[in-house]
This record gives structure tokens, C-alpha cells and sequence, in this order.
């Protein structure tokens, strides 16, 4: 996922407009990080889900890097998905080294690539003024 938030601000606000508690967001939270909840959230074992939103990007690379990695499928087929707590430059180079296998020229290749696709963006009218998002 790109961009230093992965929502958009108007799902934030329609969020905060009727804020419910969300046990399967708590849930999700503390299988990633048992201290995560404050104390009130504890006792309600649930959280709000724009407390939920803004609690994830903290935990990934996307607010420092602007990215994060969701997952890495490999060509024997095999799935990582264990990145939430992929934060720092070093560990998602580590991520990029493990799926390429070292092989200096593919990454060489992907970062041309991202800063072609930041140079684009960075340049776009449309980008300067819209946000994008999925679901």
C-alpha cells in the first residue's frame, strides 16, 4: 500500500461522525500488539475504528515511508503476510532482499521503478488535488 495514510480522510471522518466500538478491530490489534490498547480500551476489549486506523499506520512503515508491505508471494508459490510491524528502512529493505534473494539487479530495478512512480505522481495534477482509496 502506498501513501502515508491508507484511508481516506473522509472515511476518518464519517468514522469519528458515529464512532462505535469495534471488538474485532480490538481483537485484530492485540493479536498484533498485546500493550497496544489503552487501559479503557482493555476493559471494553474494543476500539473505535478510527483509533484502529490511525493505530495501524503507526505500526507499519506508511507514515515514515509512505508504504507498507501487505504481503510477499514467492515463485515456489509460498505467501508471507507477517509485515504489520515492518517499520523501519532496514527492515523493509530486509523484506525486498529476503524476496529477491539477494539478487542486487531485480532491486536495483524496483527502486528505478518507485522513483519513476514517485517522480509521476509528484508532477500530477490530478494526484496534487485527489485522494485515492480502497476498500
Amino acid at each position: 500500500k502506498m501513501g502515508v495514510r491508507t484511508y481516506l480522510e473522509e472515511e476518518l471522518t464519517k468514522a469519528r461522525k458515529k464512532p462505535s466500538l469495534r471488538k474485532d478491530m480490538y481483537q485484530k490489534m492485540i493479536d498484533v500488539d498485546p500493550e497496544a490498547p489503552t487501559p479503557e480500551e482493555t476493559l471494553q476489549r474494543a476500539v473505535t475504528k478510527p483509533r484502529y486506523m490511525q493505530w495501524r499506520e503507526t505500526i507499519s512503515s506508511t507514515a515514515t515511508l509512505g508504504f507498507r508491505i501487505e504481503g510477499i508471494k514467492k515463485e515456489d508459490g509460498t505467501v508471507n503476510r507477517d509485515f504489520k510491524k515492518t517499520k523501519t528502512k532496514d527492515q523493509v529493505t530486509e523484506a525486498f532482499r529476503e524476496f529477491i534473494k539477494g539478487n542486487r539487479k531485480i532491486l536495483e530495478s524496483y527502486l528505478d521503478r518507485l522513483k519513476e512512480i514517485r517522480d509521476t505522481l509528484e508532477k500530477s495534477p490530478f494526484f496534487e488535488t485527489h485522494e485515492i482509496g480502497r476498500a
